[in-house]
């Protein structure tokens, strides 16, 4: 599986647009142990595309990273990271309610 492939990137609304908003809806579910990185946005930035998102898990709280950081750590670590492909967009307390009643 691609872990994010470029018809799904391009369904992502642009960096920084939910600024305002305080459930803004999560697109791409990426398990990047030992954290859930709920993406809520991105761009094409100086060649590399940037995720903006909430990261739970060992650490809490509104994250960006580049697809090159992420792309970094598949090689070093594998199938330990991956995209949930079943995940269908919704707001972000859902996203984060659903994966917890799972546990």
């Amino acid at each position: 599986m691609d872990l994010l492939p470029d018809e799904l990137l391009h369904t992502l609304p642009p960096l920084f647009s939910h600024e305002s908003e305080t459930d803004p809806v999560v697109y791409i579910k990426v398990i990047w142990p030992p954290n859930i990185v709920y993406v809520t946005e991105g761009a094409k930035v100086s060649g590399d595309f940037i995720f903006g998102g909430y990261e739970s898990g060992s650490e809490e709280g509104w994250c960006y990273f580049a697809l090159s950081k992420l792309s970094g750590q598949v090689a070093q670590f594998g199938s330990h990271i991956r995209r949930e492909s079943d995940f269908l967009p919704l707001p972000l307390s859902q996203a984060i309610a659903q994966h917890r009643s799972r546990l």
